[in-house]
């Protein structure tokens, strides 16, 4: 019995890793090229199989699609025409499953949260990774600390340590809850 409680604690485990990764937040100045980060650290993976997209988290937007690669081949066919020319891939990283996103003069108008999916298509699409950046201006976030003391501004402040640090701790909370249950 005790074995089938950690194993399906294990595979928790693994899914979680897989799919869910926390969220970053980054802050740049206008003018700036800044680096929105996904970096997948599982198994290796096959460019040619591969679709990874970078979007604007936002139902809101009438365009959502920052980067797009296709089978090893970067895609600008669905590419809102605001970031034609400004986005690149690291293409001496991809292999390694490094599939962050250099952004080139960063502007008010960029200040999203963004979301990286990486799918895999073998027999079938299943998606390998998931990270959301949040990209935030200096010039902004110094207007917002300097009119409020909020604890998400003072975690903004630090580059979102904090709140990465907060995940962290939920995430360990889960896992004690789930061993308790499970065993």
């Amino acid at each position: 019995m005790e074995l089938r409680g950690y194993g399906f604690l294990l595979l928790f485990l693994h899914t979680m890793r897989a799919v869910i990764a926390l969220e970053k937040i980054i802050v740049s100045k206008p003018g700036e090229n800044t680096t929105l980060s996904c970096i997948y650290r599982g198994r290796k993976l096959h460019l040619k199989n591969l679709r990874v997209y970078w979007q604007i988290d936002d139902d809101k937007e009438e365009c959502t699609v920052v980067h797009a690669l296709i089978s090893g081949q970067d895609n600008e066919s669905k590419q809102c025409i605001h970031f034609k020319n400004r986005t690149r891939l690291f293409w001496d990283r991809l292999e390694n499953g490094d599939f962050s996103l250099l952004l080139l003069n960063v502007s008010q108008s960029d200040e999203h949260t963004y979301k990286c999916i990486v799918l895999e298509k073998a027999d079938y699409t299943s998606m390998v990774h998931h990270a959301e950046v949040v990209l935030s201006l200096a010039d902004t976030q110094q207007k917002r600390s300097n009119g409020c003391s909020t604890e998400s501004h003072k975690n903004l402040k630090r580059n979102g340590q904090g709140a990465q640090a907060a995940g962290i701790v939920s995430i360990v909370i889960l896992i004690g809850v789930l061993a308790v249950i499970i065993c």
